[in-house]
């Protein structure tokens, strides 16, 4: 029988760390990242036709539209992910993802795009498990949309499996589309630091995700939660409790008009910490909200 490496062994024992982290990231991690990208690059330059250009050059030019700059902020790929901020290490990285992924529109044989598309997938996977085994608080997904590649904060490994993804794959369907962009822009906001943003996109999630199942097209989260209340969507047996439990709901929308760009302010007076609890809050809170109103339609049937 083989025995596992000791390497990987590791790896499995981090499947699921008690703490994250999301500020600090181990240099021996980005090392990792910017090999895991490199293999993809050569892996990919055995199908894709070099005379369209290197798969790394599509990379670079793909970076600096990202960034909105006009050339890479450092010297070459390694120094890139050895050096920038958190933010833009993951834009490096969708965008790496993302590129490698659009190769194969420019490929005749459809062998060669299954082995794009597979390439792309298992690097997205290692870097994943790396993410797990250094117990960084993120995690790439594909999802089906453009960009196809979006990296979410975890804040735990519970509330990550049991809150966030489900609220993912209960969005991934047509009727909730303008539902899963505001949540996943909310995401998208919280990780590149626009915590204002993120505050405003979560609590219109919710409310979008009302207008769909109560089939209205407009109404504030108060008028929303109250038809919810007339529709019977609050269960009977929490009837005394209904008044804390919309409370809960409000207090998305209210940490959005009272931090968040919403109306008018930007919550630049806030120390930065504070913007990203208050946002963190209102992403987790946004998530649970969902679950619970989506599990009465369920029960509906």
């Amino acid at each position: 029988m083989l025995v596992p490496r000791y390497y990987n062994q590791r790896e499995r024992f981090s499947d699921s760390p008690d703490v994250y982290t999301y500020d600090d990231f181990p240099a021996e991690f980005r090392v990792k990242v910017a090999y895991a990208l490199q293999d993809m690059w050569k892996a990919l330059d055995s199908v894709y036709d070099v005379r369209r250009g290197q798969p790394y050059e599509l990379w670079e030019n793909e970076i600096v539209r990202s960034l909105g700059v006009r050339q890479l902020p450092h010297r070459n790929h390694n120094d890139y992910f050895d050096n920038v901020d958190i933010p833009e290490f993951f834009i490096g990285v969708e965008a790496a993802l993302k590129k490698g992924g659009d190769l194969k529109l420019g490929l005749e044989f459809p062998s060669h795009k299954e082995q794009v598309d597979l390439i792309v997938e298992l690097t997205m996977d290692k870097l994943n498990t790396l993410l797990r085994y250094h117990g960084v608080g993120f995690e790439i997904q594909h999802v089906d949309d453009y960009p196809p590649f979006q990296v979410i904060r975890k804040d735990t490994e519970y509330t990550h499996r049991e809150t966030v993804q489900p609220v993912l794959r209960l969005l991934a369907v047509p009727q909730f589309k303008h539902v899963d962009q505001q949540f996943r822009d909310a995401h998208r906001e919280f990780m590149q630091e626009k915590y204002g943003d993120a505050i405003t996109d979560a609590a219109s999630s919710v409310e979008s995700f009302l207008k769909v199942i109560l089939s209205l097209s407009e109404g504030t989260l108060s008028d929303l939660l109250d038809e919810a209340g007339r529709q019977g969507y609050f269960p009977t047996y929490l009837e005394g409790a209904v008044g804390q439990w919309k409370n809960l709901l409000l207090a998305v929308g209210n940490v959005r008009n009272k931090w968040s760009d919403a109306h008018g302010r930007s919550g630049e007076s806030l120390e930065k910490w504070e913007q990203e609890r208050y946002a963190r809050y209102a992403l987790n809170l946004a998530a649970a909200n969902i679950l619970f109103l989506a599990d009465e339609c369920a029960h509906r049937g």
